[in-house]
């Protein structure tokens, strides 16, 4: 649960895109195993 809380956090500074697109990607990944 703390990669989703971060996620969020840096999805609301907006101070890394790539990293919140790299995350998404992960947990998409993550949802579908």
């Amino acid at each position: 649960m703390e990669i989703v809380e971060y996620m969020n956090t840096d999805e609301g500074h907006g101070s890394n895109p790539s990293m919140v697109l790299s995350i998404k990607i992960l947990m998409s990944f993550l949802a579908e195993m």
